[in-house]
């Protein structure tokens, strides 16, 4: 029985230390694949992505790796992929999907400011309230309607290995200060959503780091939405998104146990070039 985390970020990206500081602690954390995820490059300034010019030595670097630890630990090449409003697609210059071992859809940019700047809903309270006052004036419903239209929008034209944490437009919303998630429209957008991701043949990430990284005090999803992955035959695999070493495993044992009362006892695993479910516990995943 061991773990593994296809979604780890490191100082290519927002990471904090380099790759191989990531793969030796998670050898001392039982992990028996991991995959490296950093945020695609994108056509506008962010300080959080990967770096277009570095992009190439980024993969240089995971696939050293690989072969320097390949008796110890599967290590994969990944990238966190963006799908933006603007373009209604990933931003894809100068990279090759088919060269990556898998590849994590997700929605972080729901609008542009006046300035074409990009308007991220997990940054600051402070910069939601702006994007939410200055591009939805106030909308909150909009704003979280536009986001899982997104997503669905993804689903319907990528197809992405993996959907990252879904419902992510809660990460600013603590003590439900700007909705409620019990309200009809929210459950709504979110099962219209699922609906999609039931459809589609990408794999739903349960993801700890927004927990470990102390943003919020629950997983992504949500655990009636988790409950309503599972009545709807949703795969799912378990992810930390992890930011610093330490954080490779972080709640996996405790999601392991809520996953498990659900009715979960399978995670999909990337094992050879195939993504097929395996059993898991609390103790790890049979792999």
């Amino acid at each position: 029985m061991s773990w593994v985390n296809f979604h780890t970020h490191s100082n290519f990206d927002d990471g904090n230390v380099k790759l191989e500081e990531y793969v030796k602690e998670a050898l001392k954390q039982n992990v028996a694949i991991l995959g490296f995820s950093s945020h695609n490059p994108l056509p506008f300034p962010v300080d959080w992505v990967l770096k277009k010019e570095d992009y190439n030595k980024y993969c240089t670097t995971v696939r050293k790796l690989s072969e320097k630890y390949e008796d110890q630990i599967r290590i994969l090449l990944g990238l966190e992929m963006d799908f933006l409003s603007n373009l209604n697609s990933f931003y894809k210059e100068g990279i090759d999907l088919s060269e990556l071992d898998f590849h994590i859809g997700s929605v972080h940019f729901v609008n542009f400011f006046d300035d074409n700047k990009g308007w991220a809903i997990d940054e600051s309270q402070e910069d939601f309230e702006k994007g939410l006052d200055e591009i939805y004036k106030g909308n909150i419903k909009k704003v979280v309607e536009d986001y899982y239209k997104l997503i669905r929008e993804m689903l319907r034209l990528e197809s992405p290995d993996i959907v990252a944490h879904l419902d992510l437009i809660k990460m600013n919303n603590k003590d439900e200060k700007y909705f409620s998630e019990e309200e009809s429209w929210y459950r709504q957008a979110v099962l219209e959503t699922l609906k999609a991701v039931a459809k589609s043949s990408s794999i739903l990430e349960v993801n700890t780091g927004g927990i470990a990284r102390g943003k919020i005090d629950s997983l992504y999803p949500s655990n009636w939405i988790i409950e309503e992955c599972y009545q709807m035959r949703i795969p799912i695999t378990l992810n930390s998104d992890a930011h610093k070493p330490e954080q490779i495993t972080a709640k996996f044992r405790e999601a392991a146990v809520l996953l498990n009362s659900i009715g979960y006892k399978e995670v999909y695993i990337l094992h050879k070039k195939t993504w097929a479910p395996h059993p898991f516990s609390v103790e790890g995943i049979e792999l």
